[in-house]
């Protein structure tokens, strides 16, 4: 809703210094003391001392000639004649200085800077100076720019008037709407996208020559109105972002001006030197003859008033040197302009070299300009000539039509401070006559006057102008590509002045044309009328700073083309102590960066990193170990992504380069689980406490299943994993259990690749460095661990080093206390997962040990919510980057004191909103907020991260090389962990079966003899394979059918990878046969050069045999026939006596009845080994996978109890006999009978074994 004038006065009555009157008229006149004018002051820029003194000086130079013509020749109309050619040569030699005649001979082309050079000093490369060498006039302009927009809070604009008139700072305003993308149509402007540009300027200007004083005083001068406005802006300007401009930014400041367009400038455009300003020797030539005839005419026309020789002369000279100072002053300029511009401290910068503009006389409202090749534009330009109140106007809704016509835009506003005798000048004649009345009783000094004007935040002098611009591409200019811009331009102007009118009722545009159309390019070119000295001819209004803000708006619709920020409310501390330094706190007031930021060495040993991006938190603890290595602190990195060797390319050839040692999981570097790599460790099995935390943490596994891995480990101290899951994933149904099924999901989240590791491969010390030797020397260790895929495994191998650590200190030996970095804390300190699962004390079991031997941790996560609350007591130093999540935001406003300000009102009552966690969510990329343990709120920051963003890592062959010359020899640790983990072409095709391969080779290698003679089908290339691999399935299983099985895999696998080919033998006649045979293909020979290079090359290491180990498995079989309760294991036997072997037993003796022999022995295989499983689960209630070693243990113990009616070798020896159990027919009947008698032996001996204790009873 737009407010009205008296709405406004009545809003700024609020403010009114005066107090209100009890009388009733005195009120009504204090409500309208801005309603001052009759018609807002309006006049035309003109420079009249300098047309009076060129128009005396011409009427002077005409009355010589016809004053001495007429004395001489007493002829009037002479007289006139000469006078009248004299003055007409003398405007055209000298047309450039008369405004309406400025291209008198220019056609089409024309050059509006062509007088105007530009230049900078090199020691404040924030001023732009333009010279007009013509007529001696140089200004010099620091320009502003708003970069951000607050997307909650207006500026105070009339604050700002105020105190900028106060201190009489001139300023222009401007603001730019210009397209992103520049078409070949104009009529296609909804294909291009738009940016607002607003700059502010202030400017100083000089006349005369350039002498070193008056260049100091203009700079000294800028820099103190500079120093105003950034006093403006950071008291009246909240939250914005306004920076000054320098360099080439504002240089291109100006050309942007004029193209509307990014069009790079061409390099021999910025020249250097003074070959820019160099004069043009023909016209000199001219006005220099012209000048001298002038001068000798007049002077052989003195000669008639018989004056002294040296009256004479010094008339002559006076008028050569008037004509000179007033019509030519270039000459001086090109007499300084070499002292000036060869000066090491000026440089001439020409930004519009490559632009021509051009005029078309169907159209003297536009100017044209051609950028050689690249666009053609145009510019309409219209200026605001007349006002009278109320000022009734709405800026924001005139931009919001123009924008919503996407069209291009520009208004320029200079204002101009008056003081009161200015005023009193120009002013006064236009008040109404009341205020002229009340004005003269209250003024009686210029005191009360400076009062009057700043209690309407002054009095200022603004030219206004509007424009409207229309750029295509296109590579030359033809009357065609005129028009097209001209049609446009006219559209758009239209549009332009009808939205004014609409929105600026009391307002007057006038569109510029011809040489005031120039003017106006100039004026929003340069951003100020000092071009010329006498005027742009330009009108220029008055008004009360209070008024201006109606036209002087920042609109909030130039938040749709400006970057727009949250008026986020931090306090900001100015106190940081410092023991490194990686970035600047933000003062969100005015959105730069204030004072170094950093943290103490002691905030650093518990520093947390959260939210954002992987590659920002990386980068972050990048630029903090950097700081830390050049302070002497070394620390453990543990690299997730492999972009840690930055590092040692950032200090390569520096003093530190010797402070880092880099290792590459799978290539140079092991990470055993199983062992702690402690030579002789008496408590691996503590450190297996913590491995298998760490386990349970990473892949969320319970504790059930935890306790399962645990005593799966425990009892098969040597396992080998390929064989294990064999073994279990074979197992029949009766057989496996809920334990096996965690065993297999336990495998399931390891790759083959990642299974190497966790077998139990031990090299020599000297090849690879164990990892507790990573905490006893001063270098900066970093671990890559690129090659292990998904957050959840490289934190499980993260924190088994870690345990390691964890466990070696616990040995009270040598160590370096060293920072810890580790990323993805998120993923192992679930907070969700500990809660349900686990008890939060697992946290205090990592944590703690660093903290008390002087470790310092810093970590990070991706999202903080996740982390349990638990961990946050180890770290009171946190750095929030971007958090959009709600649920990060809680937290964060928990353990960060965000908005506790909430409510106080940081500027009025109305604003008690921080907007902190709002502020969080729209954060940059190397933005944060930081709350540390020493200041009590938190407070945004920008880190410092060019220097590690911009190094790419280092390729493995420079870090081979740079660890080379430290005395590490990582290209043969590498070949060495290869050679022993790198699997063998058959080790990929046949996976879990690999422990077969010996008999595959056997197998093999026979049957390519055999395959000479042919006829090898599918049924005997089977038979040879049973043959072949029998004795190694044995070692793994004596079950007939789960043999079968694994051999009907094993030629699957075979048949599949093309070790075996199908062939067609040839029979006699010489056709081939319709039967499939089999040959061994190409592939085995490859594979098996494979296998054999591998064996050689391998370095094999012979550990010595873990006697400890040994003695105590058997210490613990010992123990557990001394732990077997004969009343238990009674009970278990009793248990399962009657499901499984008495009804069995009867269905046995069923089968062999109804003559089903088969279906007997297949009951019979199975039935003893089921029947002791079942025992042995009840008796010792397992939860860890029950193998064959653990059943022939069991049938030891159980032998040794008193009254069990079976030997360990007669039970022994029954389970050797199921097992061997055949179904081929021969004998078939005599075999079920046999087997039904030794069961029946078995049955009746069990039998008495349990009755016998129910007759003791």
């Amino acid at each position: 809703m737009v407010k009205t004038y008296r709405d406004f006065l009545n809003d700024s009555n609020s403010n009114n210094r005066f107090r209100p009157n009890t009388d009733d008229s005195k009120k009504e006149d204090n409500s309208r003391y801005l309603d001052v004018w009759k018609v807002n002051p309006s006049y035309k820029d003109v420079n009249t001392r300098e047309t009076v003194l060129k128009a005396t000086s011409l009427v002077v130079i005409g009355l010589l000639f016809f004053s001495s013509v007429l004395y001489t020749t007493y002829n009037l109309v002479l007289s006139i004649g000469i006078a009248v050619i004299v003055s007409i040569s003398f405007v055209m030699a000298f047309h450039n200085n008369f405004f309406s005649l400025r291209h008198l001979f220019d056609f089409r082309s024309f050059k509006p800077l062509g007088e105007i050079v530009f230049w900078q000093t090199k020691y404040d490369k924030f001023v732009l100076f333009f010279t007009n060498y013509k007529e001696l006039n140089t200004t010099g302009v620091r320009t502003f720019r708003i970069k951000v927009l607050p997307e909650n809070v207006h500026a105070n604009l009339n604050r700002f008037y105020k105190g900028l008139h106060a201190l009489k700072v001139p300023f222009s305003y401007q603001i730019i709407q210009r397209p992103l993308q520049t078409s070949n149509n104009c009529n296609n402007s909804e294909s291009s996208t738009f940016e607002t540009i607003i700059f502010f300027s202030t400017f100083y200007n000089i006349q005369g020559k350039i002498t070193e004083s008056k260049l100091v005083k203009m700079i000294e001068t800028l820099r103190e109105y500079a120093v105003s406005l950034k006093s403006a802006f950071a008291s009246n300007f909240h939250h914005f972002k306004v920076v000054q401009l320098s360099g080439e930014e504002l240089v291109n400041a100006y050309r942007i001006l004029v193209l509307k367009q990014d069009v790079k400038i061409e390099e021999d455009s910025k020249r250097i030197n003074c070959k820019t300003v160099e004069p043009k020797i023909k016209p000199i030539i001219l006005k220099a003859s012209y000048i001298l005839a002038i001068v000798i005419c007049l002077d052989r026309l003195l000669l008639v008033f018989n004056l002294p020789i040296i009256a004479q002369f010094l008339a002559t000279l006076t008028i050569l040197i008037a004509i000179i100072v007033i019509w030519w002053r270039e000459v001086f300029f090109f007499l300084i302009k070499n002292k000036l511009f060869k000066s090491n401290d000026i440089q001439v910068v020409d930004p519009f070299s490559d632009i021509k503009f051009f005029k078309v006389s169907e159209a003297p409202e536009t100017i044209f300009y051609q950028v050689e090749g690249k666009i053609i534009g145009g510019i309409k330009i219209n200026n605001a000539y007349f006002t009278h109140p109320p000022p009734y106007c709405s800026a924001s809704k005139f931009y919001e039509a123009l924008i919503h016509e996407k069209m291009p835009f520009t208004t320029t506003i200079q204002l101009t401070p008056l003081n009161f005798h200015q005023f009193d000048k120009e002013g006064f004649k236009f008040l109404k006559d009341i205020e002229q009345q009340k004005l003269l009783t209250r003024t009686e000094s210029f005191i009360d006057g400076n009062k009057w004007l700043s209690s309407r935040s002054g009095i200022w002098s603004v030219i206004i102008t509007y424009s409207t611009s229309a750029i295509l591409k296109a590579p030359t200019l033809d009357y065609e590509i005129i028009d097209e811009i001209e049609q446009k331009l006219k559209n758009q102007s239209l549009v332009l002045r009808k939205s004014f009118k609409q929105f600026f009722v009391t307002y007057e545009l006038k569109q510029l044309r011809k040489n005031e159309l120039e003017s106006g390019l100039l004026f929003e070119t340069l951003k100020n009328k000092f071009f010329r000295r006498n005027g742009t001819h330009l009108n220029y209004l008055m008004f009360q700073g209070k008024t201006l803000m109606f036209i002087t708006e920042i609109s909030d619709q130039f938040k749709k083309g400006i970057e727009t920020r949250l008026a986020a409310e931090f306090n900001t501390p100015l106190q940081l102590t410092n023991f490194i330094t990686i970035g600047h706190t933000i003062n969100t007031e005015f959105l730069e960066n204030e004072v170094p930021m950093g943290f103490s060495l002691e905030q650093l040993r518990s520093l947390f990193i959260t939210n954002g991006t992987n590659s920002s938190r990386e980068a972050l603890c990048q630029k903090i170990v950097a700081e830390l290595v050049k302070a002497g602190y070394p620390s453990v990195i543990f690299d997730f992504t492999g972009n840690w060797s930055k590092l040692m390319s950032v200090f390569e050839g520096t003093i530190y380069e010797d402070k880092f040692l880099y290792l590459k999981v799978g290539k140079t570097f092991l990470v055993n689980p199983l062992f702690s790599e402690l030579p002789y460790d008496k408590d691996n099995i503590g450190y297996l406490d913590y491995m298998f935390d760490a386990f349970a943490l990473c892949f969320k596994k319970d504790e059930r299943t935890i306790d399962a891995f645990k005593n799966t480990i425990a009892r098969n101290p040597n396992i080998d994993v390929s064989t294990l899951t064999l073994d279990l994933t074979t197992m029949r149904e009766w057989e496996k259990s809920p334990i096996t099924d965690s065993l297999l999901s336990f495998f399931s989240e390891f790759t083959s690749q990642d299974i190497s590791f966790m077998q139990r491969q031990q090299l020599d010390k000297q090849e690879i460095i164990p990892s507790y030797e990573l905490i006893m020397h001063d270098k900066t260790v970093i671990i890559d661990f690129s090659e292990v895929k998904n957050y959840d495994k490289q934190c499980y191998f993260t924190f088994v080093i870690l345990s390691k650590f964890i466990h070696y200190l616990k040995t009270e030996k040598a160590y370096y206390p060293k920072f810890l970095i580790v990323p993805h804390l998120d993923v192992i300190f679930d907070g969700f997962f500990i809660d349900k699962k686990v008890n939060y004390g697992i946290i205090d079991k990592f944590l703690e040990p660093f903290q008390q031997k002087g470790f310092g941790t810093i970590c990070s996560a991706s999202q903080i919510r996740y982390i349990h609350p638990n961990a946050f007591n180890y770290f009171e130093n946190l750095v929030t980057f971007k958090a959009t999540d709600k649920r990060d935001s809680a937290t964060l406003g928990s353990l960060m004191n965000l908005e506790s300000l909430h409510g106080i009102g940081y500027y009025s009552r109305s604003r008690n909103e921080g907007y902190q966690l709002k502020y969080i969510a729209s954060m940059k990329k190397d933005e944060a907020v930081v709350k540390r343990e020493d200041i009590y709120q938190p407070f945004p920051v920008e880190f410092d991260l060019k220097e590690v963003r911009d190094v790419k890592p280092l390729s493995w062959e420079e870090i081979v090389a740079n660890m080379g010359k430290q005395g590490y020899d990582l290209e043969n640790a590498e070949k060495r962990i290869i050679q022993r983990a790198e699997k063998t072409l058959f080790q990929k095709d046949f996976g879990n079966y690999s422990v077969l391969i010996e008999g595959i080779i056997k197998f093999l290698n026979n049957l390519k003899k055999l395959d000479q003679v042919g006829n090898l089908y599918e049924q005997k290339v089977k038979k040879e394979l049973t043959e072949w691999l029998h004795p190694y399935i044995l070692k793994i299983t004596k079950d007939k059918k789960r043999e079968k099985e694994i051999k009907n895999k094993t030629f699957e696998i075979l048949v599949r990878h093309r070790y075996l080919v199908e062939s067609h033998p040839r029979r006699a006649s010489g056709s081939e046969s319709l039967q499939t045979s089999f040959v061994v293909g190409p592939h085995y020979d490859e594979v098996l050069h494979d296998y054999y290079e591998t064996q050689r090359n391998a370095v094999i290491s012979y550990e010595p045999l873990d006697v400890e180990s040994e003695n105590s498995d058997k210490s613990e079989s010992s123990s557990q026939v001394q732990k077997i309760n004969a009343k238990n294991l009674k009970n278990a036997f009793t248990k399962h006596f009657a499901p499984i072997l008495y009804y069995e037993h009867f269905k046995m003796h069923q089968s062999i009845k109804s003559e089903e022999f088969e279906k007997a022995l297949k009951i019979g295989k199975n039935l003893l080994k089921k029947f002791l499983h079942a025992i042995y689960n009840s008796y010792y209630s397992v939860n860890y996978a029950i193998m064959r070693a653990d059943i022939n243990k069991f049938i030891k113990s159980i032998s040794d109890v008193e009254g069990f009616p079976f030997s360990a070798n007669e039970l022994t020896d029954f389970h050797t006999k199921c097992g061997n159990i055949s179904f081929e027919e021969e004998g078939i009947e005599r075999r079920s009978k046999e087997t039904f008698e030794m069961y029946s032996k078995i049955f009746d001996g069990f039998k008495r074994y349990i009755e016998g204790d129910m007759g003791a009873i």
